[in-house]
């Protein structure tokens, strides 16, 4: 047999290599528009993760913020406790230098009651502890000086001394329950 030459065996080498060529480059473009499609749907899946984790953590943030104003909000309630607590355990102790003032004509520097000196001092220091945890600063040092006046009145020599430090002690306390008042209603 011999070879086949000619114009019929040329138009069928060209048609064939026409068409390895178009398979080529068909095969090629839907190779590449896959590609192009599974990156395009992996930024889709990853922009989709990206808001997920976005908005679990905005709502971790909200938790957490909701949880620092609870606490911040049960503390500053119990720092108002304390102080009135501890202008109570002031009362009674100027109650008792008044009484023994009464007896030896020196007002304090005496013994006081057992009670009254338990009572005076854990209120004392239930007031400091709660005060050094209260978070703004106005309210914090409104406390701190009303806690202070307080047992500055307990400690002085004199009935009017200790009558204008309680003077002293109200003032910074209502002080500090008009900021506590404020602080409240943005922490609800």
């Amino acid at each position: 047999m011999g070879r086949r030459s000619g114009p019929a065996v040329n138009e069928a080498l060209v048609s064939a290599a026409a068409t390895a060529v178009g398979a080529a480059i068909g095969g090629g473009a839907a190779v590449l528009a896959s590609f192009i499609a599974a990156r395009a749907q992996g930024r889709e899946q990853a922009a989709a993760w990206e808001r997920q984790n976005s908005a679990e953590e905005a709502q971790w943030v909200r938790r957490r913020q909701s949880e620092r104003n609870d606490l911040q909000r049960s503390t500053l309630l119990e720092a108002q406790e304390a102080l009135v607590a501890l202008g109570r355990a002031t009362g009674r102790v100027h109650v008792a230098d008044y009484e023994a003032q009464k007896a030896s004509g020196n007002y304090g520097g005496h013994l006081l009651p057992e009670d009254v000196d338990q009572e005076a001092h854990q209120t004392n220091v239930r007031a400091m502890l709660l005060i050094s945890r209260i978070l703004d600063e106005v309210a914090r040092n409104h406390a701190a000086a009303a806690r202070n006046r307080y047992i500055d009145a307990t400690l002085v020599d004199s009935e009017a001394e200790a009558h204008r430090q309680i003077q002293l002690a109200l003032k910074e306390h209502s002080a500090f329950d008009a900021r506590l008042t404020e602080l409240l209603a943005d922490l609800w």
